[in-house]
C-alpha cells in the first residue's frame, strides 16, 4: 500500500533507521480500508466495502458504539479472514475513588484481597491432566535429533 511506503521512505529520511524492504506477503495477506473505501451501517450492524454489492457476513467478537474510521481486513495462512475496525469513540472517565486494597495470590484461592473479597481457583489445569500425562509419556519415549 502507498500510505505505509510513504510512511516508511518518512521515518528513513527523518531518523535514518535504514532504506525501506521489501517485505513478502506470501503467507500473511492484509488490505486496509480509509473511511471512504466502505460502508458502515449502524442500524444493521452491516459492513460493505469498496466494489461489493452487499454487505460481508461477519460472526462479531464485540460490538462498538463509535464511527469507524480505517479498518484493515487481513487473511491467515489456514485461509480465515479477521476484519480489525478502527474506532473512534468518546472514553467517559470514571470517578477518583480513594481506596487501597492488598492482594495476596493463593493456591486454595486465586486471589484473596484484604478488604475480605476471595477469587476461587478455576484450577484449568485438572480439566487436562490426563492429556498432559499422556503427552509426557510420549515424549519420554523419543530420541532426540542430532
Amino acid at each position: 500500500m502507498l500510505k505505509h511506503l510513504d510512511k516508511g521512505f518518512k521515518s528513513f529520511f527523518k531518523s535514518g533507521f535504514g532504506y525501506p524492504k521489501f517485505k513478502n506477503k506470501h503467507n500473511h495477506q492484509s488490505d486496509s480500508y480509509m473511511s471512504n473505501g466502505f460502508k458502515w451501517d449502524k442500524n444493521k450492524q452491516a459492513l460493505t466495502l469498496s466494489k461489493m454489492k452487499q454487505p460481508l457476513k461477519i460472526k462479531w467478537s464485540r460490538s462498538f458504539t463509535g464511527t469507524p474510521s480505517s479498518l484493515t481486513v487481513s487473511k491467515t495462512k489456514l485461509g480465515k479472514y479477521f476484519v480489525s475496525i478502527l474506532v473512534k469513540e468518546s472514553i467517559n472517565q470514571l470517578p477518583v475513588v480513594n481506596k487501597i486494597v492488598g492482594v495476596d495470590v493463593g493456591i486454595k484461592d486465586l486471589t484473596i484481597c484484604s478488604d475480605g473479597i476471595k477469587v476461587n481457583n478455576p484450577r484449568t489445569t485438572n480439566k487436562y491432566a490426563k492429556k498432559l500425562a499422556k503427552a509426557s509419556r510420549q515424549l519420554a519415549k523419543k530420541k532426540r535429533l542430532k
